[in-house]
């Protein structure tokens, strides 16, 4: 598996949607996840991700 920076896993696509971001630190002791969601519209873009209850 290549390691690849955030700009060059994704930084070519205008619309990358949704994903999830795996990795881990430059000495491998700890580990990093994202998620993100990109919109095309202007009410896409201001969505926002609010955690609720137990799920």
């Amino acid at each position: 598996m290549n390691q690849l920076s955030i700009q060059q896993a994704i930084g070519a696509n205008a619309y990358p949607g949704r994903g999830i971001l795996f990795g881990k630190s430059a000495d491998g002791m700890y580990a990093a996840m994202a998620y993100f969601i990109t919109g095309r519209s202007e009410n896409s873009r201001n969505r926002i991700i609010v955690e609720e209850g137990q799920g």
